[in-house]
């Protein structure tokens, strides 16, 4: 971004016309400004800079840098347009313009990778730098602090994911006996309702800490009669702050701890103002404000995937292995035949989740379903493989993990090199764009959707073997009249003739 022409006088209007073009780079975005200045730092030997290098102090607003950095309770928040220039021409310049920043004693700086070195000699001879000399400059405005600042500061940290339900409350009190701090007597304010529990804040103090200071002790207590269990997939963190009644932009704050409650330093000069507008404290005219900001998030990526775990029973066998992946889709409308997800590995075997989005087989019933199949990739290799599952298929919105639809609830399943692949009929086409449940989403929605499969890998035992081959007789649509099983137990084979022949056993109310 910059401008560069041929014209080394240096006079006010460039100056100012300079200046107007630096704050038409920025963008209010409908936030209300407070101030606004500009500053430059002209540096008249630049080959004897080091890697790092520092402006003199400069005030912009009466907010000192310095002053922020030491502040517990000082808030600004700016926009910035950093640039470097020619010394003698403002028409020939570079520059960035920041998002908004909020300056805390945490965060009270802010940093632009501006330009590359090689750029500051272009080519075209319009150098940013001449006589070894160079202007770097800011052009700073800052903006009212309001409630939305403050609750966008103290959620900064919080990293919320789009497998999280996340809901939010806050609640402020005004404090207005503090007399009562200042000689120890301990305040508790009214009652509030937060997240459908009852709380009270209690406030300590301890005014004899020192000469200058003293601690304010907050504790948000639940009081509910009958405290909700714990939920599993739910967490919570409540944020507590102390700040000026007047003023957004004057306050603290910290996570509060359940037991302990948290603690505020304060001077005990409170009678108001110190300096400038940015150098309040909380407590001014004898009052202040507490703030509760409490979120809850409901993990619901595992509440859904422990759902479709509990739909498989283990019936005391012995887990060797667990798998889980999803098959994400993202245009469904262009899919053909089949869509293959990559190679997973569990229980040293290797599987694939398949997805036939128009059906296996020619009949119009089967067309009509959106078929699934885990498939068994080493298998096929291998004659002496065999593997026992359980698995459930599942396909949902790829947004929301409440709209779903599972698979039928299969009993064991075997694997093994002429059945390396076994699946079901998971959903009707007409039923992939209806609302499901008590959300609003179907499960195809912007022509995407996830295909995903859990399964566990059992023991092969005696039981398995002989399921096995069971399951691989097809009756063709004959009556069964009774099933048998037996072993022959060869124990010296090499002394076997060439037709040998086992005990007589009966199976089937028959001889054999």
């Amino acid at each position: 971004m910059g401008l560069f022409q041929k014209n080394r006088k240096h006079t006010v209007r460039d100056k100012n016309e300079f200046i107007q073009k630096l704050k038409s780079y920025i963008d209010n975005e409908d936030r209300r400004v407070l101030n606004e200045d500009f500053f430059e730092w002209k540096v008249k030997n630049w080959n004897t800079l080091s890697d790092n290098n520092f402006s003199p102090k400069f005030t912009i607003v009466e907010v000192k840098n310095e002053r922020i950095k030491d502040d517990n309770f000082a808030h600004v928040t700016t926009k910035i347009v950093m640039f470097i220039r020619n010394p003698y021409d403002y028409k020939k310049y570079h520059c960035q313009v920041s998002s908004f920043e909020n300056f805390n004693k945490y965060h009270n700086s802010v940093n632009f990778n501006l330009i590359k070195r090689s750029d500051l000699f272009p080519v075209d001879g319009n150098s940013l730098l001449e006589n070894n000399k160079g202007t770097v400059g800011v052009y700073i405005r800052t903006y009212f602090y309001d409630k939305d600042n403050l609750l966008e500061e103290i959620k900064w940290k919080e990293e919320y994911k789009e497998d999280q339900q996340v809901k939010e409350y806050f609640w402020e009190w005004k404090m207005i006996e503090i007399w009562k701090i200042l000689e120890g007597i301990p305040v508790h304010s009214p009652k509030f309702m937060i997240d459908n529990k009852e709380w009270i804040i209690k406030l300590n103090s301890d005014y004899k800490y020192s000469e200058s200071s003293f601690f304010i002790n907050i504790n948000v207590i639940n009081i509910d009669k009958e405290p909700s269990t714990n939920n599993k997939y739910t967490q919570s963190k409540m944020i507590v702050y102390i700040r000026n009644c007047s003023d957004y932009s004057c306050y603290n704050y910290g996570i509060c701890n359940s037991r302990n409650g948290i603690s505020f330093k304060l001077p005990k000069n409170i009678s108001g103002y110190i300096g400038s507008d940015f150098n309040k404290t909380p407590i001014e005219r004898n009052q202040f404000m507490i703030g509760v900001y409490l979120y809850t998030s409901i993990d619901i990526k595992k509440k859904f995937l422990d759902k479709i775990k509990n739909c498989i029973h283990d019936e005391n066998r012995i887990v060797e292995g667990k798998g889980h992946f999803e098959l994400p889709i993202d245009q469904w409308n262009q899919l053909s035949d089949g869509v293959i997800s990559t190679e997973y590995t569990v229980c040293d075997h290797k599987w694939q989740l398949e997805l036939f989005p128009n059906g296996l087989g020619t009949s119009t019933r089967n067309r009509n379903f959106v078929t699934t199949r885990l498939k068994n990739i080493d298998s096929n290799l291998d004659d002496f493989t065999h593997i026992c599952v359980k698995k459930v298929f599942y396909i949902r919105n790829s947004k929301d993990y409440f709209c779903y639809k599972l698979g039928d609830d299969e009993s064991l399943t075997y694997y093994s090199k002429n059945y390396n692949a076994k699946g079901c009929k998971l959903i009707e086409h007409i039923n992939l764009y209806t609302e499901r449940g008590n959300t609003n989403h179907s499960i195809i929605e912007n022509n995407s959707c996830v295909v995903g499969v859990y399964f566990r890998i059992y023991k092969y035992e005696h039981e398995c073997y002989k399921n096995e081959m069971k399951y691989s007789l097809c009756n063709e649509n004959r009556e069964v009249r009774g099933n048998g099983f037996y072993e022959w137990n060869i124990e010296n084979w090499n002394q076997l003739f060439n037709e040998d022949f086992s005990s007589i056993f009966n199976a089937a109310n028959y001889s054999w």
